[in-house]
């Protein structure tokens, strides 16, 4: 139950239990099912050694019993593990030994999930090792993208969707490295349409889930009563929090009916103003014709009345017909000017916007008026710190110092633009930027390396010249709130735990260093552009020991 529920600690601790009594009645069916479980926990906790410990003594029972089909599982989870620790070709032995039992024994769901990691198996693993398997280079991609279409046509068969999805991800991943991009995007395009799918049965699942948990406890009771009054709120409130995501998922039609109706009153509201206009244009129009009528008669009047001035009286006509003339030539130029400094000043409050926010929340802004806090999940946020700075600058003018950081940070301004990633703000001498938003970007993890890369490079040419900065950068990736801070000199800016671990990151590190989290080395480790060094845990404020390497570039061209 609580290895279902994702409970890994609980779990441990009951299938230790268990392995206790199972080893005291000699069952030794039991211990190895319980090893074998036992090895999938460590597994999902990345700790692959002791999951690696646990399959064995699995295995050596399961072939002391002659349980064929255990065997063929194990090794097959075996192979997993060794490809997670980059042992290729105990990786490949191993699959193919479970491959070999379940083509006699026919367990679809195995064969399918071996056919698969096969497949990425060859999509990753370096040309060396593959010699070695008896595949040449140049077969790697075709006899993956074989491997993988067998799986998913079982798994379609089986009606499997968890392996169709990891299928389909696969291809596009092998699609992408041949550099077959048309059937790179169609491949995940599948992988996100049978992803979003699954998704609303997941929150079902969840919530299911949640209540079996919560009906899982009260069982307990008895025995850990004022433990179990906190777990039951907490479980609550967990509860009502998917029920309340199911119900936004469900209303989301209602929200765009509702926005529909917004925008239709916003646009006749903003018809009728252009009809109000044209009318009071028009009754404008007739008061000056009335006017000018009036003056025709006074006129006439004068030459009925006074005969003798007539030719005064018609110098005045013209000399009117001149004034107002001019007159209406002033006002069509001052209308006219007015509208070119409207236009002006329109113009600059446009620039000035787009130059503080990122276009589309620019946009949002002018749109609607307010812009609205987003998460986005798959984000890579960098911070730069000169070292040193404060003590440097204790010998320059303010001046100079204002000018030698303005132009620093133009430099890197440009290198955040070209690199696709999104500048958020500067605090002294430190630079923080983000990567993947606000348009998510599944390579933001190596656009947020290269544009680190990039500014050490600058401030290396740099220093040729002042011959006095060396910078820090640190990197993490993760989830990030993002959104407009206040009303007046608003700022963009993003929250959570993961800025404050890049920070970590930043300060952590060394000079002329990129300094990057566990989280960013997952994303990026099997990328070929890059080398890494592994610094082991390091203690950090508020966080306690945390893993972290450096990053080096391979191709100095890149």
């Amino acid at each position: 139950m609580y290895a279902n529920l994702s409970f890994n600690t609980k779990a441990l601790d009951y299938y230790h239990k268990a392995i206790a009594l199972s080893q005291e009645l000699n069952d030794k069916k039991s211990t190895s099912i319980i090893y074998g479980n036992i090895g999938n926990i460590y597994s999902n906790l990345a700790e692959y050694k002791k999951a690696l410990e646990y399959i064995e003594k699995a295995i050596d029972i399961n072939k002391e019993l002659g349980e064929i089909n255990k065997l063929s599982y194990n090794y097959g989870n075996l192979g997993y593990l060794y490809f997670k620790i980059f042992d290729y070709k105990k990786s490949f032995e191993f699959i193919q030994k479970s491959l070999s039992i379940q083509e006699q024994l026919g367990e679809k769901k195995i064969i399918s999930s071996n056919l698969l990691n096969l497949g990425n198996l060859l999509i990753d693993a370096p040309d060396s090792v593959l010699l070695n398997l008896k595949f040449l280079s140049t077969q790697r991609f075709i006899k993956a993208e074989e491997y993988i279409n067998q799986s998913l046509t079982i798994a379609k068969e089986i009606s499997s969707p968890g392996i169709q999805i990891k299928c389909w991800e696969f291809l596009s991943k092998l699609f992408e490295k041949q550099g077959d991009y048309l059937k790179a995007y169609d491949a995940y395009k599948n992988y996100i349409i049978l992803r979003d799918s699954v998704k609303g049965d997941e929150v079902k699942s969840k919530i299911e889930q949640k209540e079996m948990q919560y009906s899982f406890e009260k069982k307990e009771l008895e025995y850990q009563y004022q433990q179990q009054l906190a777990e039951e709120s907490l479980l609550k409130k967990e509860l009502l929090l998917k029920q309340r995501e199911q119900e936004l998922l469900i209303s989301n039609k209602e929200k765009d009916l509702q926005r529909l109706a917004y925008l239709k009153e916003k646009a006749e509201k903003q018809d009728k103003n252009k009809q109000l206009t044209l009318i009071q244009k028009e009754k404008q129009l007739q008061d000056i014709q009335l006017k000018s009528i009036e003056n025709e008669k006074q006129l006439q009047e004068m030459e009925l009345v006074n005969k003798q001035n007539e030719l005064t009286a018609k110098n005045t006509q013209r000399n009117l017909f001149m004034a107002g003339t001019i007159l209406m030539l002033l006002l069509a130029g001052s209308i006219f000017l007015g509208l070119y400094h409207t236009t002006k000043e329109k113009k600059k409050s446009e620039n000035l916007l787009h130059n503080i926010l990122p276009e589309v929340v620019a946009n949002e802004l002018k749109i609607f008026g307010y812009s609205k806090a987003r998460k986005f999940n798959n984000t890579t946020v960098i911070f730069t710190d000169f070292v040193n700075f404060t003590k440097i600058s204790q010998n320059m003018q303010p001046e100079e110092l204002v000018s030698e950081i303005d132009y620093c940070f133009k430099a890197f301004d440009e290198i955040i633009v070209r690199s696709g990633l999104e500048k958020i703000k500067t605090m002294g001498d430190a630079y923080m930027a983000v990567s993947g938003l606000p348009i998510e970007d599944t390579n933001h993890a190596e656009k947020a390396i290269l544009a680190a890369f990039k500014i050490i490079e600058w401030v290396n040419q740099h220093n040729k010249n002042v011959g006095k900065y060396e910078i820090r950068i640190g990197l993490n990736s993760g989830p990030v709130i993002a959104g407009i801070v206040g009303n007046k000199k608003f700022a963009y800016d993003i929250w959570g735990d993961t800025v404050n671990t890049a920070s970590r990151m930043e300060s952590s590190g060394a000079a002329g260093k990129i300094n990057i989290s566990q989280s960013t080395y997952e994303i990026i480790k099997d990328n070929d552009n890059f080398d890494f060094e592994y610094r082991g845990k390091i203690n950090v404020k508020g966080k306690g020991e945390v893993d972290m390497y450096f990053v080096y570039l391979k191709n100095k061209e890149i």
